[in-house]
């Protein structure tokens, strides 16, 4: 993993070598804003988007049980998931998370469900995952923009 990545850094300081379902901190750290091009097509009320240690916890307790290299990848790659996304869509009505940030990378396309927070100036990761590139998870959501 990279050690100039804020998300990387959060990771080390709370996460790593945690037991599942053990409680970490709160603490948040920005990850990147949504280009301007896609948050204006997609109507954004914010930008700027920030992951939580618990976020990151999350993350760490499932994909790295289940795959440590997706783990790796997406601490890795979740500015670009979240600077550069290829597709925006509106999640579906009481989902958690109130958009879906899509970029196909590798083999995958990569899923990243954001949350605008209550200040509503800012938008909190809620989860990331991978589906396959003929993964039809996404048929039935609005298209916000591509």
């Amino acid at each position: 993993m990279k050690k100039s990545n804020p998300i990387y850094d959060l990771y080390i300081k709370h996460v790593e070598g945690t037991v599942i379902k053990q409680k970490v901190p709160n603490e948040k750290v920005f990850v990147g804003k949504v280009n301007k091009e896609a948050a204006t097509g997609a109507k954004l009320k914010a930008r700027k988007i920030y992951i939580s240690a618990r976020v990151v916890k999350k993350l760490y307790d499932i994909r790295n049980v289940e795959n440590p290299d997706e783990f790796v990848y997406i601490i890795n790659n979740l500015k670009k998931i979240v600077v550069y996304p290829d597709k925006i869509y509106k999640n579906k009505p009481l989902k958690r998370g109130s958009h879906i940030l899509v970029r196909k990378n590798r083999s995958h396309y990569y899923l990243c469900l954001i949350q605008l927070r209550p200040n509503k100036k800012q938008f909190e990761v809620v989860t990331v995952f991978p589906t396959g590139l003929k993964d039809s998870y996404l048929d039935g959501f609005n298209l916000m923009w591509s």
